[in-house]
């Protein structure tokens, strides 16, 4: 065997072991990027509370999503009810690209008693919010609450009365009574209003709406 051809022999070697090693690389780069499938988190922005007693029924948030990839095709907004699992609104959102595999969006959605009642009445308490996207296997959601204080507050006032109502002879014998011990003490319901604006569950607007709806019920007297 030449020279000549132990040479040609070593560089054909050598290109194989290039070509090779080059096709392991991408092979290895597209098994990487298979693996990291997007991720989707769901974050409040502002009060996690909707109080129906307000007029700011407005709930945001904002979709963060890492490893965007196109491929998965449309992303949805969808809110349950976390007592009954009715979902009360699906919907599409825009996702917009940020750059670095990321992407984004902010969305809204206005509440109004009918879309979560049931039988006219509407289901209070914890919310979820869901996204997802259309081909993929990424989802991303979070919680809320929907409160209406003014429907604990006569639910409770109803109680308040079944549970007092005495006989006519029993009345009048209250009625000889002490102004001090005639004097109403004030309901668990009142109280739990400034519990819940003191750990900031509820806002100022909204517990002055209270305070107004205690006052139109004649609950408490201004003069």
């Amino acid at each position: 065997m030449t020279a000549e051809i132990k040479s040609w022999l070593l560089v054909s070697i050598f290109v194989i072991f290039l070509i090779s090693t080059s096709y392991v690389a991408e092979a290895d780069d597209d098994l990487t990027s298979w693996e990291e499938e997007s991720k989707i988190t769901v974050s409040i922005v502002g009060n996690s509370i909707i109080n129906l007693d307000s007029n700011n029924r407005l709930l945001r948030a904002y979709v963060d999503i890492v490893n965007h990839d196109p491929g998965n095709g449309y992303y949805f907004l969808r809110v349950i009810q976390s007592v009954t699992d009715k979902i009360i609104s699906e919907e599409e959102i825009i996702i917009r690209e940020k750059g670095n595999d990321k992407a984004g969006a902010d969305i809204a959605h206005m509440f109004n008693e009918e879309e979560i009642s049931i039988n006219g009445t509407a289901v209070l308490g914890d919310y979820e919010i869901e996204v997802f996207s259309e081909n993929g296997n990424a989802i991303g959601t979070t919680t809320f609450s929907i409160i209406k204080p003014s429907a604990i507050q006569m639910s409770e006032i109803t109680e308040d009365i079944e549970d007092t109502s005495e006989p006519e002879s029993v009345a009048k014998s209250i009625e000889n009574e002490s102004q001090l011990e005639n004097t109403q003490k004030i309901p668990d319901w009142v109280k739990n209003i400034f519990i819940l604006y003191s750990d900031g569950s509820i806002t100022e607007n909204e517990l002055i709406s209270a305070l107004k709806f205690l006052i139109e019920q004649g609950i408490i007297e201004i003069n």
